[in-house]
């Protein structure tokens, strides 16, 4: 009789083939998280992985390597009856592929729970009003005016010049930053220094916030830029109708299809690569005389997709019907993906 899936990779597991298979696999999967800087959170641990001693950091690699084993089928199959010459290939990049989308998805929701709760916090405070603007979310000190003060738009090296409030707030950990008294004080500390930078009074966006928090907090990867990309929106609906992602995918293509190279490669670099690239270190790469230029670039990029999703379905950010948010990250990510693969070196992989 023949063992089921679950008991024949449960056989295989307590082999002395398997024990080396893994060993070795665990090892391989280290380097390729350091190198690419992944996140040490998808094992549960609070050190990077750089400051974790290499056989500690590969048996973490390795429990989490054999309980997902237990449950990915296809990972299975390639153990248990490879086709190939090298299954230990295919199952590192397999699993480096599923260490990236566990730790996106807590990114994301992560970000998505600050916003949700720096909101509610601003709202329930006598210190701050909010508003919903073209501009997206923004919020003032209660003694302002909201329809009769500026906005003010910071650019990212603006908001990596500002420091965290240590004074006010016990560390840059998760757990130290979200209480509501916590949140106050930083939200109240960089309105000050937003207006300072700026000379004057004015209304700061929450995405801001939100954005330079991610300079000191770990929030994962900084996808909220891009949803500014087709102009915000505020509220996305969990529970939008299904999309077609092979659809979507062909969209993706077809605008970078329409990108010059110079284009793909600013737009890959600011918003494909694991930290949100400073328009310096752009231009430096693209061999511009300042930073200016990659900026106007991304800007007429972003202009483009502004206009190209906004008759899309599952993409327009219009009503009546919300954008669906699996829809657009669907599409960026593939999106990315094609213009990774177009970019020349040195830009792949960063």
């Amino acid at each position: 009789m023949a063992k089921s899936p679950s008991a024949a990779i449960r056989s295989w597991l307590s082999t002395p083939e398997a024990a080396g298979f893994l060993e070795k696999i665990s090892r391989e999967i280290l380097y390729e998280a350091r190198r690419k800087s992944l996140s040490a959170g998808f094992l549960g641990a609070g050190i990077p992985l750089k400051h974790q001693a290499p056989d500690d950091a590969a048996a973490e690699i390795r429990s989490a390597l054999v309980q997902w084993l237990l449950t990915h089928e296809t990972a299975q199959e390639i153990v248990l009856h490879p086709s190939e010459s090298r299954p230990d290939l295919r199952i590192k990049n397999f699993f480096i592929q599923h260490w990236i989308d566990k730790t996106r998805r807590l990114s994301d929701d992560r970000r998505r729970y600050l916003r949700a709760r720096l909101l509610a916090v601003l709202n329930g405070s006598d210190r701050f009003r909010t508003e919903i603007r073209e501009a997206g979310t923004v919020y003032t000190a209660s003694a302002d005016a909201l329809g009769e003060t500026p906005i003010l738009y910071m650019v990212h090296d603006d908001l990596a010049s500002i420091p965290f409030p240590f004074h006010l707030v016990p560390g840059t950990e998760w757990e130290e930053i979200r209480g509501k008294e916590h949140l106050l004080a930083i939200a109240a500390h960089f309105h000050d220094r937003i207006t300072e930078k700026a000379g004057k009074g004015g209304r700061v966006r929450i995405n801001d916030l939100i954005d330079w928090l991610g300079h000191h907090v770990d929030l994962g990867r900084p996808q909220s830029h891009l949803w500014e990309v087709v102009d915000e929106i505020p509220d996305l609906s969990p529970e939008a109708e299904p999309f077609d992602p092979d659809l979507v995918g062909r969209w993706a293509a077809m605008f970078a299809k329409g990108l010059k190279s110079r284009s793909a490669a600013v737009f890959f670099l600011r918003y494909c690569t694991r930290e949100e690239m400073i328009f310096e270190k752009i231009a430096r790469m693209l061999n511009y005389k300042g930073p200016s230029g990659p900026e106007y670039r991304l800007k007429s990029v972003e202009e483009k997709l502004k206009a190209f999703v906004k008759a899309l379905p599952w993409l327009s950010p219009d009503p009546p019907k919300p954008c669906n948010e699996a829809a657009f990250f669907h599409f960026i990510e593939i999106l990315c993906s094609i213009l990774e693969k177009s970019a020349p070196e040195p830009y792949r992989d960063l």
